[in-house]
């Protein structure tokens, strides 16, 4: 019995010591300009172990700097679409093109807020990024497209958190670093 406690003592400090290093890291790391789901990942996960320590103001800039991240992201993924479709063929992205800069524009408002809010698009982006990915893979871009569907599902996450969030203010409760 108290080999078995040891060996969870053991692996419960080398799981601590690790996310340490996590945080480390990626407290130090400036996001990257391509999509990377290893660094989205990695923030939010460092953020939620901030948090789970009690280390809100740490928890809550790894999450100020993951959410924007993919919010920025999505809207370059929507230019790209726009962009790819054009190369296929000469104004097929119009469509695409003026929902990206509408999204670009609302992101662009809601960054300049002060308060919680929400904007009507027209448009669900993570289904318009979803696209992207079936136009990418249509393309041969295979790792392009899983790429596009990791962005997709990670920007709807993040309108769950915005939700989550606005739970948690109206309950009187701290959303800091909840993400």
């Amino acid at each position: 019995m108290r080999s078995v406690l040891n060996m969870l003592v053991r692996a419960l400090v080398l799981s601590l010591i690790c996310a340490q290093q996590v945080n480390a890291q990626v407290s130090a790391a400036a996001p990257p300009s391509k999509w990377d789901p290893t660094y989205w990942y990695e923030t939010i996960l460092s953020a939620q172990s901030a948090r789970h320590r009690g280390e809100m103001l740490e928890a809550e800039g790894l999450c100020a700097r993951a959410i924007p991240y993919a919010e920025a992201q999505a809207v370059k993924a929507l230019r790209d679409h726009a962009d790819l479709l054009d190369s296929q063929r000469p104004g097929s992205g119009a469509d695409v093109r003026v929902k990206s800069e509408r999204f670009a524009e609302i992101k662009a408002e809601q960054a300049r807020a002060t308060k919680p809010g929400s904007s009507f698009l027209g448009f669900v982006p993570w289904d318009e990024i979803n696209a992207f990915a079936d136009t990418l893979r249509a393309a041969k871009r295979e790792s392009d497209s899983q790429s596009m569907r990791v962005l997709a599902a990670s920007y709807r996450y993040i309108q769950e958190v915005y939700i989550h969030r606005n739970l948690l203010i109206r309950a009187g409760k701290d959303p800091r670093g909840e993400c």
